[in-house]
């Protein structure tokens, strides 16, 4: 279990032990308990850095800002999904997150599907932020993924607000924290507000020098990284330099039926190396099952093995 307190600025993740590449290879860990043998058990993050599967980054979450003012939220202002971060079922997961932190940067990932989190900041903003800015703190968070989806529609400015947070967390935390974003892929080419409602375009000219990184979905509709072409055509369109542009692909067929199997996979990756130098890379939704709609019974209880075969297309010669 992490500390009380520690310093933002001085106890951010080191980057010392990062595989040698400027692409990123990002899994999301939002599933972290999976039933097994009758038993709920972590889905373990240390066998990223145990079978060298390269990954760059873990964006842990989905954090939700919980309602105040309701009785039976208000005891837990801030989950992991639907848990208290101090629960003791999370002492595995910190345990083992806090030994990979030399290697692997973990990032808060913020909202996600489940609504509430912005409409609180965007209404009650001195409220509502301290919670993520403590959380971050005394978590040793090496950055922010904001992901704003359906609820952004219920929202007077969903661009103003993310571009406040943006703002707030510029302000708290040291140079080299990361902050990201996570759009659907076309929402980034439009100048109205898509899947969210934020205009990405709009946020990229106002605060495009505070973002690190856009973690494009390209799929579930909002993409296709099937090919090179769809990514190659949202940085044309976009006006974001496609170093700030990582690709999100599923990692398997749960969520949606966009899975692409990985000797396919491996083929865009290594078209858009070649015809695009600045492409930033990938990110896997999720962690847990990658690899399992491969047909390959290697892949079964083994996600980092999927982590791996990217990451070698990624930084092969």
């Amino acid at each position: 279990m992490p500390e009380d307190g520690p310093s933002a600025r001085t106890e951010q993740a080191r980057h010392d032990g990062r595989p040698e590449s400027d692409k990123r290879l990002i899994l999301y860990y939002q599933t972290h308990f999976a039933a097994k043998d009758g038993r709920e058990k972590l889905v373990p993050p240390m066998e990223l850095v145990r079978n060298g599967a390269g990954v760059t980054d873990i964006n842990l979450g989905a954090i939700h800002l919980n309602n105040l003012d309701d009785d039976q939220e208000k005891d837990k202002p801030l989950t992991i999904n639907d848990t208290a971060p101090r629960d003791p079922k999370f002492r595995p997961m910190w345990d083992e997150l806090s030994l990979i932190r030399d290697e692997v940067d973990v990032h808060a990932f913020v909202g996600g599907d489940a609504p509430g989190t912005f409409i609180r900041l965007e209404n009650q903003f001195q409220r509502y932020y301290p919670l993520l800015r403590d959380f971050v703190v005394q978590y040793r968070m090496s950055g922010v993924d904001l992901d704003i989806e359906k609820e952004g529609k219920e929202m007077a400015d969903p661009t103003g607000t993310v571009g406040r947070v943006i703002d707030a967390l510029r302000e708290d935390f040291p140079e080299d924290f990361t902050i990201s974003l996570a759009p659907g892929a076309r929402e980034l080419t439009q100048d109205e507000g898509g899947l969210s409602g934020v205009r990405y375009r709009e946020l990229y000219r106002t605060h495009g020098t505070m973002i690190n990184r856009f973690h494009a979905q390209f799929y579930c509709t909002w993409g296709d990284m099937s090919s090179k072409d769809n990514y190659l055509d949202v940085v044309a369109k976009s006006g974001i330099p496609a170093e700030k542009i990582v690709a999100g692909v599923v990692t398997h067929n749960k969520h949606c039926k966009d899975y692409i199997e990985l000797s396919k996979l491996r083929e865009v990756i290594r078209d858009l190396r070649w015809e695009c130098p600045g492409f930033a890379g990938i990110f896997g939704w999720e962690y847990h099952l990658a690899g399992e709609s491969e047909n390959d019974p290697t892949y079964e209880d083994a996600p980092w093995r999927w982590a791996k075969e990217v990451s070698k297309a990624l930084r092969e010669s």
